[in-house]
């Protein structure tokens, strides 16, 4: 997920490479993809122009 100038752009893979721009990560619990899109969207409004990517993390 990008944004930039307000506009947020959704796009599935490929995904960047760790050297390239591992800042930070979030790891939260969602029941559904667009709930996990919808999360990233709010936050990429609050933290402003970026990148974010979504990944799905399976547990025990």
């Amino acid at each position: 997920m990008t944004s930039s100038g307000g506009e947020i752009t959704v796009t599935d893979g490929p995904f960047t490479e760790a050297k390239e721009a591992v800042v930070g990560f979030a790891l939260v619990e969602v029941r559904s993809k667009e709930e996990a899109i919808e999360l990233a969207r709010r936050f990429r409004k609050i933290a402003g122009d970026g990148v974010s990517e979504i990944r799905q993390v399976f547990g025990p």
